[in-house]
């Protein structure tokens, strides 16, 4: 045998093993989207309502209500509230859907948010596909689902999870414009141009994806005149074949935002600015808890979202993208020039997706509340990026080593499983252990902010009240309540003699009323809700001030309908 037919038959034996590979990881992919398939739709009626459904459910039917009067012929600018400054291609889509679908809009949300979810991890899985394969893409797709505050968000919050969807969407078709510049096509630029006009449709902050696209062009051009040997007038060429193309996605772009935000019909080369600088400048100076006091928004400490990371990522992508580093930090001559490759440089732009917006947010100090949620939309960038760092330590060391790789991985994953599974149905409170765990962080931090526990608050009250009337007052909006109350309740005004108090305990809203605690919904001995019996405690005014019903809650109790 010729050194020749060695090395033909060690190529096509590398090349077999890898097509296995492909196979099993493919397998395997699809092994695990039909299993989170089948079990999102089983426990999805677990979830119960969030803070922010409602706002969501009536700005999509005021979005809704203004094409029926459009398409009628009459005034549809006046029908039109006046602070809806958001577009709204979830909320309108669902709206839409409650006209010919029977199931309401609380189980539509929720499967709309949980099919967007797993459009988002679809999304972090083809990333991968695009730039590893198949086996790449499989840790994607796993490690962004071993992410308990993205997992546990998938099922019911209507502006987070389908931003993060648009967000790691945008970023996939991105790369695939960016792998045919400096000419790019384009089939390329229409796509790019759709996905960021559906992320624009769902939060405005996707415009930060034109700066993505400007900086992912404006590296290659920089790097073709350097080092590609080209003359001035073909690269002059290329400068104009590149604008043009990016021109062509940022009209695309809003040619797709327009149908989904009404309120910038009426000027749309004007309005969005000024709708995009009425949100800029939202001066919410509500209470967060943080580190144990209660801090006005707008005073959190710089590092508040970096704290928010490093409690909350799970211990395994800790360990994972710290590895990361090392291995990076090892081999940094080898790493830098890769870095500017043509296969190295969309790796720097999905880090790119990751670092800057934490940066902008630092930076600006913008007003963040309830934890991490609005950066929710990096997890999916981020998971790729440990998925890259696995793979890429697990290519690099020895046989051995690998094993004992292998194990730490799944110890570290095997962990959090039991906390997860206690934690269900509210899996977006948990807390890594390298914090010290969930435990550790009541009263210090946020914990079930968003609500879901008046859903089990309220089956508490079905199942151990008896048969009769009976009166009941929140201190969340009245329909998260009565929502899941049959008619024998009614919810009254806290000054209306109620019978029974469920309250959350986020901010002591539970101390706002004297009563007997009859019931706590908690996990891990954590209280979320209560539940107080008032029968024979007077019915004055609470003991921390008074608290008014429904709409007319103070604002520094309710959540904010906004969306930046």
């Amino acid at each position: 045998m010729t050194v020749g037919d060695a090395s033909d038959a060690e190529a096509t034996h590398v090349a077999s093993v890898s097509g296995c590979s492909d196979r099993t990881y493919g397998w395997a992919s699809v092994l695990l989207f039909l299993l989170v398939a089948f079990w999102g739709l089983y426990s999805l009626p677990d979830y119960g309502m969030s803070w922010d459904e409602f706002f969501r459910w009536k700005g999509g039917q005021e979005k809704l209500l203004y094409y029926k009067v459009l398409l009628s012929g009459g005034d549809a600018q006046a029908v039109l509230p006046s602070k809806d400054l958001y577009p709204g291609l979830f909320d309108l889509t669902l709206a839409a859907a409650n006209e010919v679908l029977p199931f309401g809009l609380l189980a539509l949300g929720h499967g709309l948010s949980l099919a967007l979810g797993v459009g988002a991890v679809a999304g972090a899985w083809a990333i991968g596909r695009l730039l590893g394969g198949a086996r790449l893409a499989f840790w994607c797709a796993f490690f962004l689902l071993m992410i308990p505050r993205f997992y546990g968000h998938m099922f019911f919050n209507p502006k987070d999870i389908p931003f993060a969807a648009g967000m790691v969407w945008s970023l996939y078709f991105l790369l695939r414009w960016g792998r045919w510049l400096p000419t790019p096509r384009l089939g390329a630029s229409l796509a790019l141009g759709v996905a960021i006009g559906l992320t624009l449709a769902l939060r405005i902050g996707g415009l930060v994806f034109f700066g993505y696209v400007a900086g992912y062009a404006g590296f290659v051009l920089l790097r073709e005149l350097l080092v590609g040997r080209v003359g001035w007038r073909a690269w002059i060429r290329s400068v104009l074949r590149v604008a043009v193309h990016g021109l062509l996605v940022a009209v695309v772009a809003f040619i797709v935002l327009v149908p989904w935000w009404p309120a910038i019909h009426s000027n749309p080369l004007v309005k969005p600015f000024q709708s995009l600088g009425a949100v800029s400048q939202y001066p919410w100076s509500g209470l967060v808890l943080f580190r144990g006091e209660f801090i006005p928004a707008p005073d959190l400490p710089w590092y508040y979202p970096l704290t928010w990371l490093a409690i909350t990522l799970p211990d395994f992508l800790i360990a994972v993208l710290a590895a990361g580093l090392v291995l990076a930090a090892v081999k940094f001559r080898q790493l830098a020039g890769a870095l500017f490759t043509g296969r190295g440089f969309p790796w720097v732009v999905v880090a790119t997706t990751v670092v800057f917006p934490l940066l902008f947010v630092i930076v600006r100090d913008s007003v963040l509340y309830d934890g991490m949620r609005h950066l929710l939309f990096i997890l999916p960038p981020l998971a790729c990026l440990g998925a890259f760092a696995w793979t890429r330590l697990v290519d690099v060391l020895r046989c051995g080593w690998r094993i004992v790789a292998g194990v730490v991985l799944a110890v570290l994953m095997l962990m959090q499983l039991p906390v997860v599974y206690r934690l269900h149905p509210y899996e977006y409170v948990f807390f890594n252990q390298v914090s010290g765990g969930v435990q550790s962080k009541a009263g210090r931090y946020e914990g079930e902010y968003w609500g879901t526990s008046l859903r089990e608050a309220s089956q508490w009250l079905i199942q151990h009240v008896p048969a009769g009337n009976c009166r009941v007052a929140t201190s969340a909006p009245p329909l998260m309540a009565i929502l899941y109350l049959p008619e024998r309740f009614q919810l009254v005004s806290p000054r209306d003699n109620p019978d029974f108090f469920i309250s959350l305990t986020r901010l002591n809203y539970d101390q706002r009323m004297p009563g007997e605690t009859v019931q706590v919904i908690g996990r891990l001995g954590i209280p979320m809700a209560v539940i107080k019996d008032l029968r024979g405690f007077s019915p004055t005014a609470p003991a921390q001030g008074e608290m008014p019903s429904g709409s007319e809650l103070p604002l520094e109790l309710e959540r904010p309908p906004v969306e930046e």
